[in-house]
């Protein structure tokens, strides 16, 4: 072809982009074009936030596009009748695109298609959003999933595309017009948070400072909101400056390179990746997530509609500082760690009883990397090990602060319980409840505990792996370290799941319950001050303490807390 338009949308680079690699491959001149949207002022989806990351990503994208021959020509108004119009006045014969998967791309998409095909002009549409597309990883039947676990198998199971390399010229044609790049003026909005640098070349380096260091100790810290070791990139890939093709090979040249505990790292931040793709997938199969409930029991749930309980969540003057820290951070940065993202949306939800959507709405209109793909992790569905009276359940760990939690609840929902810990705290694990105990210096669990119920495991690597043999068939491993072998479980004919911790209310209430009947005692290692974080976390990872560890605040943490 002689002449062929690239419509950017989620795809603001040039490495890696697959329809922008084939429209240069298979033209002589490119067009690339970005069509502005022209609504002012309010949009559900949006916020002054995300829209000024887009005005520096195209700011970004067009000095780049300038420096191999091209030049973004930027037009206003509806996607369909300016990609037509464009087309015909460039005398274009195909428009090429990256496919998208909400159901309003799909459904401008499809009427692009019609009215191209009216028009005698050609279209193409390329997968580049995601890894796998929803319909490349289906169940046996060949129907979609609707549960993580199964799904993250058979993804990991199909092969994956290697990133195309970046474009390194292009022709555009000089004579069409364009608008200029634009600022939060253009929507009728003024700045409200200060954001992450955009573009291509700052996504690509809060890449590689990730995979320096921070994401060996992923799997163990990346729930701790005081580290700052996440990688950063939501934003990035929700706009596209990187593709998840690089960010994926990138994972799996550095867990190459590594073993162990920093593996373990890096697989896990490779799962956070599979959770997007599950997401839209979801989204998908399933467009009515959108606007009605995933889970149909919860479609008649009485939500409370008190304004002031929502306006509080939304300032961050709720009163609980972990809550108010979140949606504060979310105020002043267009940012919000991922586990205090579900901290307040299981406290809007489960604790103030508002409507699911209203955090969905405020979410989108202030997050940077807010993404329709992801909000159906609103509804998101937790497994559990669904322990019942006179079952049998082994739990590793059991003098830590976790482990000697699960021990009293384990017996008092009536369970036998066998708790493994070191010798020296035989008694105080006896003294909790177990019914059995292992001193896993001396013996191995495994050949104590046999055909068990249930597993509950919180130290992980090799004890992990261990407890796989000393469940019953149709029994359920839970682990709160690092995600369990899939394959594995199924082979054994069990249930195997990773879960984190999520505020609940209700549970809040029956542990008071449990405390206040004596069935339930908290025990303290040590008490250390907030600006010793970093020890707490050694001890921790130690494995030498017995119960929890408490960290106070003090004078020097007072001046720095997100909560204030």
């Amino acid at each position: 072809m002689k002449r062929v338009l690239h419509w950017f949308r989620r795809d603001l680079r040039i490495s890696d982009n697959t329809s922008l690699h084939y429209a240069c491959n298979q033209s002589d001149e490119i067009i690339p074009v970005y069509i502005l949207s022209t609504w002012r002022r309010k949009h559900r989806w949006t916020g002054p936030n995300r829209q000024a990351f887009l005005c520096g990503c195209l700011e970004s994208l067009a000095q780049n596009l300038q420096r191999i021959g091209g030049r973004l020509i930027l037009r206003s108004g509806t996607p369909v009748k300016e990609l037509i119009q464009l087309a015909q006045e460039t005398g274009a014969e195909a428009i090429y695109f990256n496919q998208n998967y909400s159901p309003y791309d799909v459904e401008v998409e499809n009427q692009l298609r019609q009215a191209a095909n009216g028009a005698g002009i050609e279209t193409l549409a390329f997968k580049d959003t995601v890894i796998l597309a929803p319909n490349e990883v289906l169940n046996q039947g060949g129907l979609p999933f609707r549960a993580f676990t199964p799904y993250a198998k058979a993804w990991h199971q199909r092969k994956k595309t290697e990133p195309l390399p970046k474009v390194e010229k292009m022709k555009t044609p000089g004579e069409f017009v364009s608008e200029s790049i634009p600022t939060l003026e253009h929507w009728g909005w003024q700045p409200e948070a200060k954001i992450l640098r955009p573009g291509e070349q700052p996504a690509e380096d809060r890449l590689g400072t990730f995979l320096k260091e921070a994401v060996f100790q992923y799997a163990s810290m990346r729930n701790e909101l005081s580290w700052p070791g996440t990688s950063r990139l939501s934003q990035d890939l929700r706009f596209g400056t990187i593709s998840p093709r690089e960010v994926y090979a990138a994972c799996q040249k550095v867990a190459a390179k590594c073993t162990g505990l920093k593996q373990t790292g890096v697989s896990a931040f490779v799962n956070e990746l599979v959770w997007r793709e599950f997401f839209f997938q979801i989204l998908w199969h399933f467009p009515n997530v959108l606007d009605e409930d995933f889970n149909k029991q919860f479609s008649n749930v009485r939500w409370d509609t008190d304004s002031t309980k929502l306006k509080r969540w939304c300032e961050g003057t709720t009163g609980f500082p972990i809550v108010d820290a979140g949606m504060r951070e979310l105020n002043a940065t267009g940012y919000m760690h991922n586990r205090a993202r579900m901290i307040v949306a299981m406290f809007l939800t489960k604790d103030l009883h508002i409507h699911w959507r209203e955090g969905e709405k405020y979410f989108m209109q202030k997050l940077v990397d807010g993404d329709i793909g992801a909000l159906t992790s609103w509804q998101a569905i937790f497994d559990t090990a669904n322990l019942q009276a006179g079952q049998r359940i082994l739990i590793t760990g059991a003098s830590g602060g976790v482990g000697s939690m699960a021990v009293q609840l384990a017996k008092a929902k009536g369970a036998f319980v066998i708790a493994t810990a070191s010798g020296k705290n035989e008694e105080f694990v006896r003294n909790l409840g177990a019914d059995e105990f292992v001193d896993y210096t001396r013996e191995k669990f495994e050949e104590r505990a046999r055909d068990v119920d249930a597993v509950f495991d919180t130290i992980g690597g090799d004890t992990l792996e261990r407890c796989f043999a000393t469940l019953r068939r149709g029994g359920c491993l839970v682990t709160i370290v690092a995600p369990p072998s899939n394959e594995k479980a199924e082979k054994l004919g069990i249930r195997a799941s990773m879960i984190g911790v999520q505020p609940n209310g209700q549970q809040l209430r029956e542990i008071n319950r449990l405390i206040a009947a004596g069935k339930l005692k908290t025990h303290i290692a040590t008490v250390l001050p907030l600006s010793e974080v970093r020890k707490a976390h050694q001890l921790s990872e130690s494995g030498r303490t017995r119960a929890k560890i408490i960290l106070h605040p003090d004078e020097s943490s007072e001046g720095s807390s997100a909560a204030r």
